[in-house]
């Protein structure tokens, strides 16, 4: 697991806003590099305005793309209309920004973008965090993460040869994706690259504690990790380590699928197929 068991969420969607439209196809051919810092996925982000690249984290449970407020101040940029995000712990006052020119790689971003203060979603979030690439990047894409080579990819077509299959289930702004811990019934978990630890599951109650400790973005209080298996259609991953929570985060949703296991995989997600693939490397 990742250094201090730290989770840094990005979780947030703004009300009513969920599916506003991409501004820019993705690229043929594209591939864009990437660095895994604390288990996240973090990206230059060129701006038109700025000398100098932003970093970005790619984050699949954000419902929409946003920018540190920090950020937006030195990049001076006109702050428009007020907003409402919604974390799994409380919510943030926010801004829209319009007109946003940036790219990541050759690829165009959206020019709509939530303004706030990141760490009061998250206090623990990692220093140095400019923004979030949320569910608009992914969005009529074909996106491959390749967590080895540190590459992301967006594809013309998904090539599922020897790779498991997990259906995709839209909701709450999110991608949602079967899950089964312990032997139980699969059930619609958030596909979440915006959590660096490998799960957290929601009503379950722990057989055997591992450990305790502070979870940030979800409670102040301490959260019990427990040693299980996580299946993923015929995959079976063991010695996951999952965090245990009494309620719901959001409604329908049994808990958040990270990348302590999820960067065990090649995985492509295919938004306009609704399927995401996973393949060993």
């Amino acid at each position: 697991m990742q250094n201090a068991r730290v989770l840094s969420r990005f979780l947030l969607f703004p009300l009513a806003t969920l599916f506003l439209p991409l501004s820019a196809s993705a690229q043929k051919s594209t591939e864009i590099p990437f660095e895994l810092r604390e288990g996240l996925i973090c990206l230059n982000v060129k701006v038109a305005s700025a000398s100098k690249p932003l970093r970005f984290v790619l984050d699949s449970g954000a419902g929409l793309s946003a920018l540190n407020l920090d950020a937006a101040r030195k990049l001076k940029l006109r702050l428009g209309a007020p907003a409402w995000v919604v974390g799994v712990e409380g919510g943030a006052d926010a801004r829209w920004v319009h007109g946003f020119a940036a790219r990541v790689g050759q690829v165009p971003l959206i020019s709509d973008l939530l303004v706030f203060d990141l760490r009061q979603i998250n206090p623990g979030s990692p220093g140095g965090i400019d923004g979030l690439l949320g569910q608009d990047f992914f969005r009529g894409r074909i996106v491959q993460i390749d967590f080895r080579k540190k590459r992301i990819r967006l594809l013309e077509r998904a090539d599922a040869a020897g790779s498991v299959v997990l259906p995709i289930k839209f909701q709450n702004g999110a991608m949602c994706v079967p899950v089964s811990v312990g032997g139980s019934a699969p059930r619609w978990t958030r596909l979440d690259t915006g959590c660096n630890d490998d799960l957290h599951w929601v009503g379950v109650r722990p057989s055997r504690s591992r450990r305790a400790g502070p979870l940030v973005g979800f409670s102040r209080g301490p959260v019990a990790y427990v040693d299980t298996v996580v299946d993923l259609a015929e995959y079976r991953v063991s010695g996951v380590q999952a965090g245990l929570h009494a309620r719901e985060f959001f409604p329908g949703e049994a808990g958040l699928l990270g990348t302590g296991i999820l960067s065990n995989f090649t995985m492509t997600v295919d938004a306009p197929g609704g399927r995401v693939l996973l393949k060993k490397d």
